[in-house]
Formats: C-alpha cells, structure tokens, sequence
C-alpha cells in the first residue's frame, strides 16, 4: 500500500472514483427499505440525490479514463456514441480543474482547491477503508481479502521518476499562472522540494543501473546540490 505522494495521478483518480462509486452503492442501499417509507416524497427526493452522484461518478470515471491514455473519440462513444468533439466539451474543464487540484495537492500536502474530489488524496486511511469497504461488500467479513482482485489497492501504480519528471514540469506551468502571492510562494517551495526529490531518484536510479538516466553521475549530483540550495533559499 503506498502513501498519496508515491501514487501516479492515474491511481490518485482511480481512488476517487472508488470512493465516490462506493458513497453511490451506500446511498443506493438506502432505497431498498426495510422500514416505512417515511414521509410523501421522501424516495422521489433520495432517487434525485442518486442520480445526482451517479452524475459525478459518472465524471470521475470519465477523467479516469482520460489519464489511463483513452482518447476523447472513444470516451464519446462509451458515453452513448456522442461525437468525440462533444465530450471533450462536456468534460475538458473538469478535467484541467482536477488535474491543477491533483498538482496543487501533491506540491502543498493541503487541499486547498474545491476541485480535488474526496479519495483523490489518496491517504493511507482512505486506502484501507476502501479495501475494508470491498472486503464487506463481497461478504469476506471487515479484514481485506488477501486475493489481490478483491483489493481496492491491488491496481495502484506508484508514481515512475519519469512521471515525477513530467509532474514538475506541469507544476512548473500551474505556478505561472497563480498571482495569490502567498500560494504561489507555497507551489514554489513545494515544487523545489518535489524537485530535490526527483534528482535524489535520478541519481539513485544511475548507481543502480549505470547509463539508465543518460546523464553522468556527477551532473546529477550537480543538479542535486542546486535543487537543494534552492529549496534552503526558498
């Protein structure tokens, strides 16, 4: 099971997406009465809500997709044969929004952004709660199910150092764009500590497998220094 910090952003959306399917299949339940139907209305107002959220799952799902490489011509055909055109206009924004609050979480620690979803932080509680969740719902009793199709967590990629590579290179960008002078100065300090991490795994990476990074050991012990002067500036 790994940390927030170590998931890719594919698996930090998967775990959204978990998290607010299994919030849909518990609201669901609520429709299947044991009890008195309550007051005139009262299910007509709960089936609204579901759908509602199966309206959001039905997003993250989508978004999901999209960081797992499906273009947008496949996403409009899942979506009932719609133009690829027009579910990119249907889903772009929350898209772009997702991944700047996905970015800005993984700089700062903080979920500062109305746009990073509940689960999408991935935490370590979150995590087991989900594998407790999937343990319940396929009648395993409350301890996670050792097989690894039944886990919740069993399909997480860890974050690859090209893909730290690429993510700094998007907050970099995200950073840009921010005028709040005290959020930009907590992005930059996030992204110089994100950087020291990533020369620390470059350099890791070529003591382990000389030539795999294309780069000298000692450049990237050059670039390390400076990321980490930079960071104590900071």
């Amino acid at each position: 099971m790994s940390e927030s910090a170590e998931l890719n952003r594919a698996s930090r959306i998967r775990v959204a997406l978990s998290e607010a399917a299994a919030q849909l299949a518990d609201r669901a339940a609520v429709l299947v009465r044991t009890g008195s139907d309550g007051l005139p209305g009262d299910l007509t107002d709960e089936a609204r809500r579901l759908l509602a959220q199966a309206e959001q799952v039905l997003e993250l799902a989508v978004l999901c997709d999209r960081r797992r490489g499906a273009p947008w011509a496949a996403i409009g055909e899942a979506l009932g044969d719609v133009s690829k055109q027009t579910a990119h206009e249907r889903y772009a924004e929350a898209d772009r929004r997702l991944d700047e609050a996905l970015i800005e979480h993984w700089l700062t620690g903080e979920s500062p952004a109305a746009d990073l979803p509940p689960g999408a932080d991935a935490s370590v509680r979150t995590l087991v709660r989900l594998d407790e969740w999937a343990a319940t719902r396929n009648r395993v009793g409350t301890v996670p199910d050792e097989d690894p199709e039944r886990q919740v967590t069993s399909g997480l990629a860890p974050m690859t150092t090209a893909e730290h590579g690429a993510l700094l290179t998007a907050a970099e960008a995200l950073i840009g764009t921010i005028t709040d002078t005290v959020r930009r100065h907590a992005l930059e300090e996030g992204h110089a500590n994100r950087a020291v991490q990533w020369h620390e795994r470059r350099l890791a990476d070529e003591l382990a497998a000389p030539g795999s990074t294309g780069t000298p050991v000692e450049e990237l012990r050059e670039h390390l220094t400076k990321a980490r002067t930079r960071l104590t500036d900071l």
